[in-house]
């Protein structure tokens, strides 16, 4: 019987469960052992794994340093639904305060591209042990660009959380924005920090969180509102086309929360206001809800 090789959603969990808390060594290991049963049959799988752990040996042995060497790129560049700058890491595995989310988080989907999947674990690996190269991919980002930070996986520490702001200062022309769940990582950061003036936090639905922890995160100067994945059924979960059912669905679904003011996201960064402005990003609306369907 022929040997049929895979590299089901149970075993991506597990391998980005050992990139979020595992060593260095830990790591290494477990792509060492994953690689040559990837190599069986899922040879795209193999090629981005074994890309990744020569990173990972070349970095012990002090052979890059700059980031026009990386294997991958750091930030990336979105497309037709994204078309501004990115940063993923892992999902769940960087999440420490998902809830609910975790049984409906998209970027599960994402991962069965092997590209996708290797790109979150390449992050995640430099984020934890060599943010340095970050930082320098981030001085390349040209000129007023627009940077959604966390596409996938989220602030994983208080220490992430600061490295990230700090960053943000040092180029006040990037305009950047995110949906977190880490609430409890900017309020100890807190109301004594200088928060940068180009980030604009949406607090994302689906995590743990408490309406005590909620009302201090409005107080900071960064936070824009809330951004809510909502339960509206066949009709909310097809955004594609930003039809008027699914408006309405998604409306109604609102309103059942007793939620009557929302401003419905039709799915597409860049395509909910005129001039591809977003309202996720955007100062101008702050203390509105935004509100998206299940999909």
């Amino acid at each position: 019987m022929k040997y049929k090789a895979k590299f089901n959603r149970k075993q991506q969990t597990a391998m980005a469960s050992v990139f979020g808390y595992g060593s260095k060594d830990d790591i290494k290991q477990a792509l060492q052992e994953l690689i040559p049963q990837l190599n069986q049959g899922l040879r795209t799988y193999g090629y981005y794994s074994n890309k990744l752990l020569r990173f990972i040996v070349d970095m012990e042995n002090g052979l890059i340093n700059m980031p026009k060497s990386l294997p991958f790129k750091v930030f990336g560049l979105g497309n037709g639904k994204l078309p501004f700058h990115t940063f993923s890491t892992l999902a769940l595995s960087t999440c420490p305060f998902k809830g609910a989310c975790a049984d409906y988080c998209y970027t599960l989907n994402s991962w069965r591209n092997p590209a996708a999947f290797f790109r979150q674990a390449f992050n995640t690996y430099v984020l934890r042990f060599h943010p340095h190269l970050i930082a320098e991919s981030f001085q390349l980002l040209p000129n007023n660009s627009t940077l959604r930070l966390y596409v996938d996986g989220d602030f994983d520490s208080l220490k992430t959380l600061r490295f990230w702001m700090d960053l943000l200062k040092d180029r006040p022309d990037v305009r950047a924005y995110g949906y977190s769940k880490s609430l409890p990582f900017f309020d100890q950061l807190g109301q004594g920090y200088e928060w940068p003036k180009n980030y604009q936090l949406n607090i994302s639905s689906g995590g743990v969180s408490t309406p005590e922890l909620i009302e201090k995160i409005k107080l900071l100067p960064v936070y824009r509102g809330k951004f809510l994945s909502l339960d509206a059924g066949k009709d909310g979960a097809d955004y594609k086309e930003n039809s008027k059912p699914y408006r309405l669905a998604v409306r109604k679904a609102a309103k059942a929360l007793g939620i009557n003011k929302l401003f419905v996201c039709p799915g597409n960064c860049g395509s909910c206001l005129p001039k591809g402005g977003h309202a996720c990003g955007m100062p101008e609306f702050k203390g509105i809800t935004v509100g998206i369907g299940i999909h």
